[in-house]
């Protein structure tokens, strides 16, 4: 990868906030031949995006989830 490269990823990625380096990384990996694949797909399904949004993983967990539930969170 070239300075001038770098320092464009670096630029763009200060305009949308990206500083995660990891981030940055897997965006780079799948630009290349090594992570592209045949039938891959850059980009998700628009009209997905409001089911996703919509869902909730607790509708009906009152019914559903019958017996005592015991949760724990630890760090």
């Amino acid at each position: 990868m070239s300075l001038a490269t770098c320092y464009h990823r670096l630029k763009k990625a200060e305009k949308n906030d990206l500083t995660n380096i990891d981030v940055l990384d897997a965006i780079d990996y799948h630009r290349t031949t090594q992570g592209q694949k045949p039938n891959g797909a850059n980009s998700g399904l628009f009209h997905f995006n409001s089911a996703a949004m919509g869902w909730d993983a607790f509708f009906k967990a009152e019914v559903l989830l019958i017996q005592p539930l015991l949760v724990v969170i630890s760090d």
